[in-house]
């Protein structure tokens, strides 16, 4: 059962009702708290560390009265299942089946969650050109999603980028989407981390735009400001919509008001698509040294015709 499957099934029950996950090294459930979201974790200790809640989540450490065992509780403040709550889990899971062994994974789940927690307390700025540029993509996505039919809601939950995921867009059918932009004529894309192209059980595309800037006398150019308002016109119809659009432009730290978004345009090309299969090129996980924390690596979009495809966004 795909995760948020698993949460549609705790919530749709009673108070109480657990759901277990597959999971490498520790017992994980999903939980209606309260008529809440929760992911549940069973310790196979007791910890000797502090965990604090975040933005949008809390966290409990109980023991249970009869079976004397420790679980951790992280609960969403919303009682529907918002994006960044499930980004949350999905991140969790993913981390804590990275190591060797029960008590590692442990260690590993607590440090995503703080990792995650700093992230969306993390102060933003000025978005610079390449972060704009990631951005124009991912509306761009997002604007074709809802043309296809989707709901305004439906679609932004879809949209996982926001929220620090190593994939942009994520499907109910659990199918991803990574998206990057392009300088021509060289169409080179950055690859920021290892999970961006790891396929994680799951189908996986990367879409690449190609894209460069340009200016308002530019007839095909499109204006990131006015782009942003039509979705921002599209969410507003229900306050569910409203509140997810809110809450991913928050997590992006995007003022809409500051004037230096004012001229920014983009000349985007046709998208290219590309199916992440086994023999896909790209740095493997499992293939770098354990003390190797991060790494960063350069794809050359005009070697990987083998791997085209139509995208897909469902």
């Amino acid at each position: 059962m795909k995760l948020e499957e698993a949460f549609a099934t705790v919530l749709r029950g009673e108070d109480g009702k657990v759901v277990r996950l597959r999971h490498l090294w520790l017992r994980v459930f999903v939980q209606n708290s309260q008529r809440h979201p929760a992911l549940v974790l069973e310790l196979p200790s007791t910890l000797d560390y502090f965990i604090d809640g975040g933005r949008g989540f809390s966290v409990q450490v109980s023991q249970a009265p009869q079976s004397g065992l420790t679980y951790l509780r992280i609960t969403s403040l919303e009682p529907e299942l918002d994006p960044a709550f499930l980004v949350l889990c999905r991140y969790l899971l993913e981390e804590s089946q990275r190591v060797d062994g029960a008590e590692a994974s442990v260690e590993a789940f607590a440090r995503s969650l703080e990792a995650f927690r700093d992230f969306l307390a993390k102060p933003r700025g000025r978005l610079g050109e390449d972060a704009l540029r990631g951005l124009m993509a991912e509306l761009t996505i997002l604007e074709m999603i809802l043309t296809a039919g989707k709901t305004p809601s439906a679609a932004l939950r879809d949209w996982s980028g926001p929220f620090g995921n190593s994939k942009d867009f994520i499907f109910p059918s659990g199918h991803c989407v990574e998206v990057k932009s392009a300088h021509l004529p060289s169409l080179e894309v950055t690859i920021s981390s290892l999970q961006q192209l790891e396929p994680a059980n799951a189908t996986l595309q990367l879409a690449v735009l190609p894209m460069e800037r340009s200016d308002a006398s530019d007839p095909e150019a499109s204006n990131l400001l006015q782009l942003f308002d039509a979705l921002a016109d599209e969410a507003d119809h229900d306050p569910v919509s409203r509140k997810l659009w809110r809450d991913a432009v928050h997590a992006l730290g995007f003022d809409r008001e500051d004037s230096y978004y004012a001229d920014w345009w983009f000349r985007i090309g046709d998208i290219l698509a590309f199916d992440v299969v086994d023999e896909f090129p790209r740095v493997r996980a499992v293939a770098v040294p354990a003390a190797v924390t991060s790494v960063t690596y350069r794809l050359n979009i005009a070697s990987l015709a083998d791997y085209a495809s139509s995208l897909r966004l469902h």
